[in-house]
């Protein structure tokens, strides 16, 4: 009952231009302009511990 719900659902689903012809062409169902990194935060405090010592410190 719930896949024939979310078949359902799905089939009223309104897509666009781009998104069929990026679909068909197989290179995914989204567009970004540029690629995404990790940004590790652990590593950014120790750096910026060193190079800012007191940086963190309560006064």
């Amino acid at each position: 009952m719930l896949i024939k719900c979310a078949n359902a659902l799905s089939r009223e689903q309104e897509l666009s231009g781009p998104e069929v012809v990026s679909l068909l062409m197989g290179w995914g169902d989204t567009f970004t302009s540029h690629q995404y990194v990790p940004i590790y935060l652990n590593g950014l405090r120790a750096y910026l511990k060193g190079v800012f010592p007191k940086l963190g410190e309560r006064v």
